[in-house]
């Protein structure tokens, strides 16, 4: 999602509207569930996924004629996947799901919305938006949005629409642990859906294979954070895909004012070996899920000999991979960036938790 909503701030930003259309009810076997999302553009290309097949191919019909009148509208498109329509297709389901689908133009509330979104994932921070609309029956209806707003804790939700405090707070909650959710008050529908930042992903230094490894590793959803100590190298122009870009004074405080989870990646692949070394002993000293160091065993043996000689745990030295990437051969940056990113999709996936 946090790709997905890059894609639409920046098309918004060009000057282009899209109609977005956001799954806000399903039961039964649909393609996907509630806050899946997908902006349809007026050439007709689309960014992200409500299921494909026939729900796709009827939402972007739509989008079609929405982009047509120049202007703000929405829909609430009911669809049936009945076992008999499913089988006729390409999808193996049956259910019903709900699309709501908006225009949204650039420099409109929307798009501020969206905005104020991108910084906050680009920052790490979880997000959960409502949307308020009205005007909705059983069939394909035009609704009104009525506002919507976006906040990091139900206490920062500027407009709650007629929802009660623990109706709100139980909306807010209900789209944190399913993806999305509605309430009705007094007519209006309140559509809430969650945005969670993915796991982070410390990249130490600012090399051509750390260049590379940014660029893969932004596309297969890790939310990439680029330091290093100068500042000719990290910086925006260099990485156009990182989330965040530091300059440190030096390694010697490589975590400085960051809290590092269980669940964050770390790799580390400064300039030199002293660096190295100085970034994996202040790396293991974290919960991180992953922390690997690039480098040839020879220099992995030098390296943690000089951590353990200055009172690093040899447990801790163990939880080190390096070398670092899956054995594919790779000889140029962008072929090592590439075992790199798919060593870490397999430990996020659970297929490869062994430090060799």
């Amino acid at each position: 999602m946090k790709n997905l909503v890059r894609e639409i701030v920046r098309l918004l930003e060009s000057g282009e509207s899209v109609v977005l259309s956001t799954v806000v009810e399903s039961c039964g076997s649909t393609p996907r569930s509630s806050g899946a999302k997908m902006a349809v553009r007026r050439d007709g290309r689309i960014e992200g996924t409500v299921g494909g097949g026939i729900v796709e191919a009827k939402a972007c019909r739509c989008a079609a004629g929405m982009l047509e009148k120049q202007g703000d509208s929405a829909v609430l498109s009911h669809m049936s996947l009945t076992n008999d329509l499913a089988a006729g297709t390409d999808m193996i389901c049956g259910g019903d799901l709900t699309l709501f689908m908006e225009t949204v133009a650039p420099e409109s509330e929307a798009a501020n919305c969206y905005q104020a979104l991108d910084g906050l994932l680009r920052r790490g921070r979880r997000a959960v938006m409502f949307t308020a609309f009205e005007g909705c029956g059983t069939d394909d209806d035009t609704v009104r949005v009525k506002g919507r707003s976006i906040g990091e804790r139900i206490e920062d939700m500027p407009d709650t629409y007629g929802l009660g405090a623990d109706e709100a707070r139980d909306l807010f909650d209900r789209a944190l642990a399913m993806g999305g959710a509605t309430q009705e008050a007094d007519g209006v529908h309140v559509f809430a859906e969650a945005f969670i930042p993915p796991a982070p992903l410390y990249l130490f230094g600012a090399g051509h294979v750390s260049r590379a490894t940014a660029r893969i590793a932004a596309t297969v959803n890790f939310r990439v954070v680029v330091i290093d100590d100068r500042g000719d190298f990290a910086n925006e122009e260099r990485f156009p895909d990182a989330d965040e870009v530091v300059v440190l004074d030096s390694f010697d405080d490589s975590f400085a004012g960051r809290e590092v989870d269980p669940g964050d990646y770390i790799i580390i692949f400064t300039r030199g070996h002293v660096h190295d070394k100085t970034v994996l002993g202040q790396a293991l000293k974290t919960p991180a899920h992953y922390v690997g160091m690039i480098g040839s065993k020879r220099k992995r043996t030098a390296i943690y000999e000089a951590l353990l000689k200055e009172g690093t745990p040899q447990k801790d030295i163990d939880r080190t991979y390096s070398p670092i990437g899956l054995s594919i051969g790779a000889q140029t940056p962008e072929e090592i960036a590439l075992s790199i990113v798919s060593e870490l999709v397999a430990v996020r996936a659970g297929v490869r938790d062994s430090v060799c």
